[in-house]
């Protein structure tokens, strides 16, 4: 678990986050390589985000969007009363929500009713064992 310390992920702890997610390069052609690092990075952005959760906060909580046949997944990076910084993490396929493109500023309520949603999810996945983002 990444120590959110008692108000929260800081904005640093996300961009550490970022930096050791990457990029999803690493074993292209070697898929078994590629899916490994993958998982890996997956792993890093579940830690995150359930210290994000847990701290209270949202920063550093992770948001999907359905696209295509998976999901677009940001990082909350910043937050003010009204707004939410989201930044655009290239995992598996890397999709991006067309509404949301690379990131940028987004309503934050919005934003925070995306990850109610992805909350529920996650629990009754998690009820049953597994994980709802893979």
């Amino acid at each position: 678990m990444i120590s959110s310390g008692t108000s929260g992920v800081t904005i640093k702890t996300v961009k550490e986050v970022l930096a050791k997610v990457g990029s999803n390069e690493v074993g292209m052609g070697n898929w078994e390589a590629w899916d490994k690092r993958e998982k890996e990075r997956e792993a890093f952005l579940a830690d995150l985000n359930e210290s994000a959760r847990e701290g209270g906060g949202i920063i550093g909580r992770v948001v999907s969007f359905g696209v295509a046949d998976g999901s677009a997944t940001y990082v909350v990076t910043g937050a003010t009363e009204h707004l939410v910084t989201l930044e655009h993490v290239h995992l598996y396929d890397g999709y991006m929500a067309p509404y949301i493109g690379a990131g940028g500023q987004f309503e934050r309520g919005r934003i925070e009713q995306q990850l109610s949603y992805d909350d529920k999810l996650d629990a009754l996945f998690k009820e049953r064992g597994k994980s709802a983002r893979r």
